[in-house]
């Protein structure tokens, strides 16, 4: 006897959608990905792929949103720390899978980059979503110089800039195949050393 499974709500499908999603588009890229490739990897026919997102390109910026929130959710958890030395390790930890491009996040930053020069409404999601992230990575840097943890004489706004061009990089050299795989880790510890007091 076959068991069945048991049938997905509409928001149960959605975040499934959206966690194979995600999972395809890091591994490949915006452009070679379909909707077809995507529907079969989760299972279920295009149809139902459009009924929970308009085009490719909803679901992409969807994907972007969402690996967004699944890592500011742990930074949140970092700022409402008030020990110094928990705060930075569990800071280093979650920006370091970011910035060594292991992340689907920073995948999907190299990807949008390459799409923007044609895509005129990527170009401006990424605008958007980067000032967002520029802003939030500010607000840490500045909750972490509160704390005793980042050197008080940094400015929060060049540094969180520096730290999305690091994490893009860290993608590209990652897609590249180990760019920086001899220097990355002297990289990150010569950003640890200019940011901690």
């Amino acid at each position: 006897m076959t068991q069945t499974r048991p049938k997905l709500s509409a928001g149960e499908r959605r975040l499934r959608l959206l966690e194979v999603a995600s999972r395809v588009f890091a591994g490949g890229s915006y452009r070679g990905t379909t909707t077809a490739e995507i529907a079969r990897a989760v299972g279920c026919s295009e149809p139902i792929l459009y009924r929970h997102f308009q085009s490719k390109r909803e679901l992409y910026f969807a994907c972007v949103d969402g690996a967004w929130d699944e890592l500011r959710s742990k930074l949140d958890a970092v700022m409402e720390t008030q020990d110094p030395a928990e705060a930075l390790a569990r800071a280093r930890r979650d920006l370091d899978a970011l910035g060594r491009g292991k992340t689907a996040l920073a995948q999907f930053w190299v990807q949008a980059m390459t799409e923007a020069s044609e895509d005129p409404e990527i170009r401006r999601f990424m605008r958007r979503h980067l000032k967002a992230v520029h802003a939030y990575l500010a607000r840490l840097i500045a909750q972490g110089q509160a704390l005793g943890i980042v050197h008080p004489e940094r400015d929060p706004e060049v540094e969180a800039w520096s730290m999305i061009g690091g994490i893009t990089f860290g993608a590209m050299s990652e897609r590249l195949g180990g760019l920086l795989d001899g220097v990355a880790p002297r990289i990150r510890e010569q950003r640890r050393a200019w940011l901690t007091p």
